[in-house]
């Protein structure tokens, strides 16, 4: 099968949606799939690392900064729908033959969907999503999030015939992690060992407040690793702290994020697809809502005890994170639980391997 991925990173944007589905062309490749990028050239783009990896991307260049938006994720598509629907039927003309466009945006809703399905009558659309704000013409539809509502929030924004994946036991996750989970335990509470983490970008700066507020509790026994995102605009002056602490790690470039997560029992950071990799592996952690799509997210899991909810990042002061640093510290038994109570998220996880037989059943049946 051809197929085409329609996702963006910018510095408002993330890194998240091109991570989830590098990982879901990673699993396409492995099945002897093609898989090509189609992304604009938003300033803090992940292009060259898409490139880097070995996929081909076509670029929509020109981005349109309009403030005056209603709607504040229209402002991440950088074109009005149809601007960037028309530049993205150009690139699927000159492929000739694609079977599926799998989008993750947040700024795409049935317009744009329905304008590609005119033109690419033999393409069917497979989106990723998680705000359940929008009407979607799609053939599947994947939330791996977690919400109170998670069986009904699609119920009157998809057509009948969509197949959709809802909920974390498909989250789109690394083979690492799927390999790691076989072999995890349970954490016993007693927390050595701490990981700091706020996303690829960091825009917020949270990754300073926590290392400022660390600093201030005295840890000396326990080994802080801090990972720090090539696109975080602090990584400097980070560095330049971690430096003068013997007992902080700074870790650049991971390749191995399964890895450390199996030696961490703590994790502080953000509430966006990393959730699932701390469920997957069972780490116990504190989340700070660093976007307004992290909202419902955390809230879930927090309702589910597998994480220490502080809120949104505009009310999380460095005092907020010693005490819940403290808290977790001095009640290894509660730790114990959360650890446990991740692992229940996910429950049986089922992954991509599920949504990639559909999309080759669905081919398969289309062709005869």
């Amino acid at each position: 099968m051809r197929i085409v991925i329609r996702a963006d990173a910018s510095l408002f944007i993330g890194t998240g949606h091109i991570m989830r589905c590098l990982t879901l062309a990673e699993q396409l490749i492995a099945r002897q799939h093609e898989v090509i990028f189609i992304c604009r050239d938003h300033y803090g783009n992940m292009i060259d690392f898409i490139r880097n990896k070995g996929y081909q991307v076509f670029v929509l260049y020109g981005v349109d900064h309009n403030e005056n938006r209603e709607e504040v994720y229209l402002n991440w598509l950088g074109a009005d729908w149809y601007t960037d629907a028309q530049q993205t039927i150009d690139y699927l003309k000159q492929l000739n033959s694609v079977d599926w466009v799998i989008v993750d945006h947040y700024a795409i809703d049935w317009r744009w969907e329905e304008q590609v399905l005119s033109y690419m009558e033999s393409t069917q659309i497979f989106v990723i999503d998680d705000l359940a704000n929008r009407r979607h013409t799609c053939h599947i539809l994947l939330d791996q999030n977690l919400s109170m509502n998670l069986l009904t929030r699609y119920r009157k924004l998809l057509p009948d015939s969509t197949t959709t994946y809802l909920g974390p036991s498909y989250a789109l996750l690394r083979d690492e992690f799927i390999y790691s989970r076989k072999t995890v335990k349970i954490r016993n509470g007693n927390i050595k060992n701490i990981t700091v983490f706020y996303g690829g970008i960091d825009l917020t700066g949270e990754t300073l407040k926590a290392i400022r507020a660390l600093k201030e509790l005295s840890l000396e026994q326990i080994s802080i690793k801090i990972i720090v995102g090539p696109n975080n605009p602090q990584r400097l002056k980070i560095k330049e702290i971690c430096r003068q602490l013997s007992n902080y790690i700074i870790e650049d470039h991971v390749s191995n994020m399964a890895e450390l997560m199996k030696q961490t029992d703590l994790f502080i950071g953000a509430g966006g697809s990393t959730t699932w990799e701390r469920c997957m592996l069972g780490v116990p952690s504190i989340t700070t809502v660093v976007a307004d799509n992290q909202k419902e997210i955390t809230e879930a899991v927090e309702h589910y005890g597998a994480t220490w909810n502080l809120g949104e990042h505009w009310k999380v002061a460095e005092t907020t994170i010693i005490q819940a640093v403290r808290y977790a510290v001095t009640h290894p038994l509660e730790v114990h639980i959360m650890s446990k109570r991740c692992l229940d998220v996910i429950g049986d996880y089922q992954g991509s391997s599920v949504v990639i037989d559909k999309i080759a059943s669905l081919i398969k049946g289309k062709n005869g």
